[in-house]
């Protein structure tokens, strides 16, 4: 029998909304870029072929200049910035590393460790509702302790994966 199957209500609305949380590359995002080379380029995650992005090459002006790249190949522009179009996975494994690189500060151990705590006490959550109905008594106080520890772990979550978005976006490689 298919895991989702054998859930209850709670846990198959709770599954709907983890599902929901996807994270979407194609929202404009702008990145502040360090030193780059041709060998340590900005990367850039598309799963097409071939994109325009566009470089503020300098931040108090409004000038951007745009550049066609092709995946796999990287491009500099005239004010000296490189970029390079990587498939998803790509990107993702550099933004493994880089957090490999980090997990170890104090900041962000508190963040694993708020993470791996409410992740722990959802699963026990999720155990002891197993066979709760809507109905059932408790099945409220149950839904409202399961929505806490929900918010709590998307927010660890949230918070881990913003500060590697924030990093310098020369620094996942």
């Amino acid at each position: 029998m298919e895991p989702s199957k054998s859930l209850s209500t709670i846990q198959q609305e709770l599954l709907e909304q983890i599902e929901e949380a996807d994270i979407n590359y194609r929202e404009f995002k702008v990145r502040r870029g360090g030193q780059t080379t041709k060998e340590a380029p900005n990367l850039i995650p598309f799963g097409e072929e071939r994109r325009i992005v566009g470089c503020l090459c300098h931040e108090e002006g409004h000038h951007i200049s745009y550049l066609l790249l092709y995946r796999g190949l990287p491009k500099r522009c005239r004010c000296g910035h490189w970029f390079k179009l990587v498939d998803f996975t790509e990107y993702e494994a550099a933004r493994d590393r880089y957090w490999k690189k980090i997990q170890d500060e104090p900041e962000n151990k508190k963040l694993m460790d708020d993470l791996d705590s409410a992740e722990s006490e959802l699963q026990r959550l999720l155990e002891e509702s197993k066979s709760m109905t809507p109905k059932s008594p408790g099945s409220n106080e149950m839904l409202d302790k399961l929505s806490i520890q929900w918010n709590k772990y998307k927010n660890a979550y949230h918070l881990i994966r913003k500060k590697i978005d924030e990093a310098c976006v020369t620094d996942i490689r």
